[in-house]
């Protein structure tokens, strides 16, 4: 009975470890050099994100905390708004029109992609959202937040955004 309670927890805990193993080493390391369909139908041309830092947040209409951490993003994207060197963009998992109903009754003021564009960036084989994926000016992959933003994380954001832009 003993060695069963000692079990569950290190087999629950080997499974986080691998979880987030199997998920980094599927996490796109670089960011995708073509244009990006978006929700709205339009193409976000890859000229658009050269030599730009690219946050891009992972995200559900059904994920709470996803729901959560939207109005700090669009704090986010207003303190940095005058800034040319950085990009926002979000990737919903949802199907375009159940996306596209839901961003009419909630302001998300980020660049929203297509869902099609998930093949890029939601690797891996267990999902957690909300995730948020910071590429540099080169394209490659600095930084990664799973789960919703805390304020020391959302810091560390404003900290690599003057970084690496100014």
């Amino acid at each position: 009975m003993r060695i069963k309670k000692l079990l569950v927890p290190f087999g629950v805990t080997l499974l986080v470890i691998l979880t987030l193993l199997v998920n980094n080493a599927f996490a796109q390391k670089a960011f995708p050099n073509e244009d990006l369909k978006l929700l709205n139908e339009g193409v976000l041309d890859r000229k658009s994100t050269e030599n730009k830092l690219v946050i891009i947040n992972l995200w559900a209409t059904w994920c709470k905390p996803c729901i959560s951490e939207i109005p700090e993003l669009n704090k986010l994207v207003k303190e940095f708004q005058e800034n040319e060197q950085v990009i926002f963009l979000a990737l919903a998992t949802d199907d375009s029109e159940k996306l596209k109903e839901f961003l009419t009754k909630r302001e998300f003021i980020f660049i929203h992609l297509d869902n099609s564009n998930k093949v890029y960036f939601d690797k891996g084989i267990l999902k957690a959202y909300p995730r948020t994926l910071v590429y540099d000016k080169n394209g490659k992959l600095i930084e990664k937040y799973t789960g919703q933003l805390t304020g020391q994380n959302l810091d560390e954001i404003r900290k690599l955004i003057e970084k690496e832009t100014l």
